[in-house]
């Protein structure tokens, strides 16, 4: 059977994977700010309030509205504060967790924030604070921590793989700041599919060493000036305005590849349009937050990570299109890039784009 006719087929069975494809970010980053002194742990707890709904099975708003209503939230107080005390928790050395108290759960715009207050009996030996919130319902769930102990001040990033803080030992060496940033930029890239979705577009047909170099350079470079700008403060655009723009921008690079295939200048459309995945990737970083003093190893940290994602979608992507080609047209003595194949990729971009738009404009 010829490639052209198992287009359709083949093209059915993706887009049949568009439910799983369509989240282009993960769900909001729940944070925690952690004060120690003596046997006392102060925590004041903000929630994203789409997790919490999700976790819960509760409503926190009204219909159509982004902020979270007082008499929502008393409603689901108790179901909420259960949750809290399951998935949150101070214990000593030994296991024993630490007395809790805690204050009435407030709305804080789109989101819920709880004031913690633990107190141990024998801090002597150590107390750890512990935090698995919203694991049950995304893997990638995260905790940015900001731990204040006397005069230090740190931060920490807390999920799966690390649930647990120490609260009574000396700040972190700077490594572990790095590595976790380097990690979240990695892991963003993996889970931001909007951004791989606009970078194998406007790859797709590249053939060559060079100008997939001068591509990713020219998305490496504008995403980095303009993530830079925005964590700085020097340029702040909405992500509500901002993430229909990415959408948009899929979609134009998809587009481009039905009416042209000359990849020579493709550099300069994934400069100009990777400036705007640049203030998508700031919005990811500022809501991981950004530890004082550290502002510089953070940005250069989590840029390193989203490039070395990025690298590795291409290095994986791209033999696997060079295959196809190998597969397709090796009896014709010269292995090209079939329109067929660009076309059909293409497609599945463009109508994920398209979701990404219509979703980011009037389904949120």
């Amino acid at each position: 059977m010829k490639f052209q006719s198992k287009l359709p087929g083949c093209l059915f069975i993706l887009l049949s994977c568009l439910p799983l494809l369509a989240t282009a970010h993960d769900p909001g980053v729940s944070k925690v700010t952690l004060e120690v002194y003596n046997g006392t742990v102060l925590a004041d707890l903000q929630l994203p309030a789409t997790d919490v709904e999700q976790a819960l099975g509760v409503s926190l708003r009204p219909e159509g509205q982004q902020l979270v209503d007082k008499e929502y939230l008393q409603k689901a107080r108790n179901p909420l504060l259960d949750y809290v005390r399951r998935n949150v928790a101070v214990r000593q050395a030994d296991g024993i967790p630490c007395a809790l108290e805690y204050e009435e759960p407030q709305p804080e715009d789109n989101g819920v924030w709880i004031s913690l207050r633990w107190s141990c009996d024998a801090p002597e030996g150590g107390l750890l604070y512990h935090n698995t919130l919203f694991l049950e319902i995304n893997p990638q769930a995260l905790q940015v921590g900001l731990l204040l102990r006397g005069d230090d001040l740190s931060q920490v990033l807390l999920n799966q793989d690390a649930p647990v803080l120490k609260l009574t030992e000396p700040p972190p060496p700077r490594i572990v700041l790095i590595r976790q940033y380097v990690f979240s930029g990695t892991e963003h890239i993996f889970i931001g599919y909007d951004h791989i979705a606009f970078l194998l577009a406007i790859l797709l047909w590249a053939t060559r060493f060079w100008p997939m170099v001068k591509i990713v350079t020219g998305f490496t470079v504008a995403h980095s000036f303009t993530l830079s700008f925005a964590v700085l403060g020097w340029i702040r655009i909405p992500g509500d305005v901002i993430e229909p723009l990415i959408a948009a921008s899929i979609m134009y690079a998809a587009l481009e590849n039905f009416f042209s295939s000359d990849i020579r200048r493709r550099w300069l459309t994934a400069f100009l349009l990777g400036l705007l995945h640049g203030f998508g990737f700031a919005g990811v970083l500022q809501a991981y937050g950004l530890p004082e003093g550290e502002l510089a190893t953070a940005l250069i940290s989590f840029n390193v990570g989203v490039e070395l994602g990025q690298v590795a979608i291409v290095l994986l992507a791209m033999p696997l299109l060079r295959g196809v080609d190998w597969l397709l047209t090796r009896n014709a003595g010269v292995v090209t890039r079939r329109r067929e194949v660009v076309w059909s990729l293409s497609s599945l971009v463009l109508l994920l784009g398209g979701y990404w738009l219509v979703e980011r404009l009037w389904l949120i």
